[in-house]
């Protein structure tokens, strides 16, 4: 009993020493206290918080999930801060980090819907200045798999027209995995190089699937007024047995549109050898 008591008096003098600072935030200006809570967002605790955000649907973290609460700064807890100024410390993040991504487009839905740290918060509340979708093309029919799903739920972005970015970004990220094992000079002779065969199956892959990508941008354009762009990241990632090595082409719709030809063909060039990043 002696010791529930001090602990008792213990939690009664942290609440009240949390309640005296909520106290003194408030009385300041809103304007210095969004400067003061910008100064919470360190690359470390972006990073940290991005583990929850990146993949969707478990996007927005869930407070009732172990996994998320390890990921919840002390400062978006309002047990610790009170709900008013947890919920401005929220807004502040959201003025940070405003670029969203997501594993596939079914789950647009899932990650406009879900609530930061059950703050009632969505991320369709707040201007967005990038969104990446991922399109993954793993399987031999996944261009048309994928074809399905971005005409299924892409048309699901444009409830977010009212909190768009005037120079907002819409990238699609086309990502392949192929298992490989690098030894002599396997990479070396091109036309029996299985890298570079997979390369070209990969690459039709890609551009069979853009005509979707490039029919819902001219009318998302349309019902905007206004240009979107786009960015598409084409990358295809090789495991060795000790590495990763990585590949990259950025491009733009109109790149796309005036030399397909010419960035087909560098896709087929990534190679095991180095890392490539590249932009027509």
């Amino acid at each position: 009993m002696r010791d529930h008591l001090a602990a008792t008096r213990g939690n009664s003098t942290d609440d009240r020493r949390h309640s005296s600072s909520t106290t003194t935030l408030l009385i300041l200006p809103r304007e210095l206290r969004d400067s003061i809570y910008g100064y919470l967002w360190d690359e470390e605790t972006i990073s940290n918080i991005r583990k929850s955000l990146k993949q969707a649907p478990d996007s927005f973290p869930d407070p009732h999930e172990n996994i998320n609460e390890r990921r919840r700064p002390w400062f978006l807890d309002p047990r610790h801060l009170g709900q008013e100024v947890t919920e401005e410390i929220a807004e502040s993040f959201f003025r940070h980090y405003n670029g969203f991504e997501m594993k596939s487009a079914q789950h647009i839905e899932s990650i406009l819907k879900h609530e930061f740290f059950g703050l009632n918060m969505r991320l369709c509340d707040h201007a967005i200045s990038s969104l990446t979708v991922c399109v993954n093309l793993d399987r031999a029919d996944a261009h048309h798999i994928s074809r399905v799903e971005l005409k299924a739920h892409l048309p699901k972005l444009v409830t977010l027209l009212p909190v768009l970015a005037p120079d907002f970004v819409l990238t699609f990220r086309f990502c392949s995995k192929y298992q490989v094992d690098f030894f002599g000079c396997v990479c070396r002779v091109q036309d029996q190089c299985p890298v570079r065969r997979n390369n070209i199956a990969f690459a039709d892959s890609v551009s069979n699937t853009l005509q979707t990508v490039k029919d819902f941008v001219q009318d998302f354009e349309s019902v905007r007024n206004r240009k979107v762009l786009l960015r598409l990241e084409v990358g295809r990632y090789y495991e060795s047995l000790c590495r990763v090595v990585k590949g990259v082409i950025k491009l733009t719709l109109d790149d796309i549109d005036n030399d397909e030809a010419t960035w087909l063909r560098r896709m087929t060039e990534i190679k095991e050898s180095h890392e490539i990043v590249r932009s027509l």
